[in-house]
């Protein structure tokens, strides 16, 4: 019999971040910066992907340990449209599951949802039969019921900050606590 330690499990780190219009300038650099942070902390055999949305979800990469992929993609993120924020979390659900491992969405808004096709109790429902766990940080606490219904029954927390310049010691204080 093998004994592995629950921290030798490898993470899958999913960031799913709002690239709709409202996120330009110096809030998407505090993103970026947030978001390489994470990404810096990662140990051998973890992966990540990417998740930018607006109004169009667009999966960056899948789950790779070639973090460097995920850091260019970051780079040419630009903010633009509305925001499809439910969309995105099922999107950001489904890769976390794609490989195994523990795994952890991140996923970061400063806007409520004004253009997803799917249903929050739909993507509440996937959240309830998967194994992602969810932390959703939010600008201000304004929106707080989907976010705060899916962080809840996936484990999770919601977290809402003031600013963006907060979010590297979120996002590194999110990783600390899901390892």
């Amino acid at each position: 019999i093998d004994l592995a330690s629950f921290e030798e499990i490898p993470l899958n780190v999913v960031l799913a971040l709002d690239m709709s219009a409202s996120l330009q300038g110096l809030r998407l650099g505090h993103l970026q910066v947030a978001s390489r942070t994470v990404l810096n902390e990662l140990k051998p055999g973890d992966r990540a992907a990417l998740v930018a949305f607006s109004h169009l979800v667009s999966p960056g990469h899948g789950l790779t340990e070639d973090v460097d992929r995920i850091r260019a993609s970051l780079e040419q993120a630009q903010g633009a449209g509305l925001t499809s924020l439910i969309d995105a979390s099922h999107a950001g659900m489904l890769l976390g599951e794609s490989d195994v491992g523990r795994s952890l969405l991140i996923l970061f808004s400063d806007g409520v949802d004004t253009a997803s096709w799917l249903s929050a109790d739909s993507v509440l429902e996937t959240a309830r039969r998967g194994d992602v766990v969810v932390y959703a940080v939010e600008i201000g606490g304004r929106r707080a019921g989907f976010t705060r219904d899916l962080s809840e029954v996936t484990g999770g927390r919601l977290i809402s900050v003031e600013s963006t310049k907060d979010l590297s010691a979120t996002f590194t204080g999110i990783l600390e606590e899901f390892r």
